[in-house]
């Protein structure tokens, strides 16, 4: 879990108990974090336009790998993973995304500006094909991870921001909530 103080708390769920805390850069918050589909990274979105790279030690340590700059002028809204750990993306405030390689040494794909207004979330799909992005107007757009272009242009959900997306188990339904 984290606060609005930038500050990431690694909880034991069986004791209940904080194991770990981890600090973010002062003045820094984190707007999204998603772990990995593995398990072995975290992915924290910031506020000053900065995604931050952990690793997520067997022992349970925790510890920085690497933070990323993003190109436009946006502050990190949201992360995903894809769910075969190939690539993670980024969403931010300005409606742009970016797509980088795992291991996470390269930009893979600068989306430039999906929608107009900020993304406020993204989910990959149920078979690592595909990423579906809602945004701050109520939009959701489908994308193909594959050929890094627009599959689906869905016609507006809601007059109001989009803040989850998921799937049911059968796969058949992409479930949507607003704010």
């Amino acid at each position: 879990s984290c606060d609005d103080t930038g500050t990431i708390y690694q909880i034991d769920v069986n004791s209940q108990t904080v194991k770990n805390t981890i600090k973010a850069v002062e003045g820094e918050d984190i707007f999204d974090m998603k772990c990995s589909w593995d398990a072995k990274w975290l992915l924290c979105g910031m506020n000053k336009g900065v995604s931050r790279m952990y690793d997520l030690k067997e022992n349970g340590s925790v510890e920085k790998k690497k933070d990323y700059s993003q190109t436009f002028k946006g502050k990190i809204t949201c992360v995903c993973f894809s769910r075969n750990n190939k690539s993670f993306f980024t969403g931010d405030t300005s409606g742009s995304m970016i797509q980088y390689s795992v291991p996470f040494e390269s930009k893979m794909k600068e989306y430039g500006q999906i929608f107009k207004s900020a993304i406020t979330c993204l989910t990959s799909g149920p078979n690592s094909r595909h990423l579906y992005i809602g945004s701050y107007s109520g939009k959701v757009k489908q994308y193909s991870i594959k050929n890094q272009c627009l599959v689906r242009d869905y016609k507006k959900i809601s007059k109001y921001a989009i803040s989850s997306i998921t799937f049911s188990n059968n796969k058949r339904w992409l479930i949507i909530s607003d704010n």
